[in-house]
C-alpha cells in the first residue's frame, strides 16, 4: 500500500446530502395537515427569535463594545466555572507559546501539512464512489 492510500484510509468519510424526496402524497387531507404543521413550526421559530428581552443595560452593552475594540486584551471563557477571563494580549500569547513549546504534549513539525492534507481530502472526495438509489 503506498503512503498516499494509507493516509486516505485514515481520513473520515464524507457523506453526501441525499437527493431523495418522498413522492407526492395523493391524500389531500394529509398534505394539508403536513403543510399546516410545517408552517406552524416555521412561524414559531421566526417569532420566538423576535421577542427576546435584552438582559444588559445600554451602559453594559457600550462597555462590552468598548472592551471588544481593545487590541491589547484577550477576552475568553474560563476553563472552569463559566466565568469570563480578560487577559493582557502579550501575557496570553506568552502562555500559549509556553504550552506549545512543551514537547511532552506537542511535537514541532518540519513543515505546514495543511496544503497536503487539504489535497488528500479533495482527492478522497473526488474519488468517492457515488451511491445510487
Amino acid at each position: 500500500m503506498n503512503n498516499n492510500t494509507e493516509t486516505n484510509t485514515m481520513l473520515p468519510s464524507h457523506k453526501s446530502n441525499s437527493t431523495w424526496y418522498s413522492p407526492p402524497n395523493h391524500d389531500t387531507n394529509l398534505e394539508t395537515y403536513i403543510t399546516a404543521v410545517r408552517n406552524d413550526i416555521l412561524t414559531k421559530i421566526s417569532t420566538s427569535r423576535k421577542h427576546t428581552t435584552p438582559n444588559l443595560t445600554k451602559s453594559e452593552k457600550d462597555t462590552l463594545k468598548h472592551l471588544k475594540e481593545q487590541k491589547d486584551i484577550i477576552i475568553k471563557p474560563a476553563d472552569k466555572g463559566g466565568a469570563i477571563v480578560i487577559m493582557d494580549k502579550s501575557q496570553y500569547i506568552a502562555e500559549a507559546n509556553r504550552q506549545l513549546e512543551d514537547t511532552n504534549f506537542y511535537k514541532p513539525l518540519r513543515s505546514n501539512p495543511t496544503t497536503t492534507k487539504l489535497k488528500q481530502l479533495r482527492d478522497t472526495e473526488n474519488t468517492k464512489p457515488t451511491r445510487t438509489h
